[in-house]
């Protein structure tokens, strides 16, 4: 539970200082929707490429954000 809740608040964080995170609310929400509709219909290689499409432009997102020399 407390690791879950440190990924919480990490999140947190990280959209405290990134002021666009809410124009892509709806682009992340469909991601969300992808992943679950995936799980659901049990496609493991649509969960997989759903999983990796959403956490690579997810971390180029936080890439982009940081600031030079972090």
């Amino acid at each position: 539970m407390y690791e879950s809740l440190q990924a919480h608040i990490a999140m947190g964080r990280l959209h405290s200082v990134d002021q666009t995170w809410q124009s892509r609310l709806d682009l992340e929400q469909q991601e969300h929707e992808e992943i679950v509709t995936a799980m659901r219909k049990r496609d493991g290689r649509a969960l997989v490429a759903a999983l990796r499409n959403h956490i690579m432009r997810a971390k180029s997102v936080l890439l982009e954000s940081l600031p030079d020399g972090e």
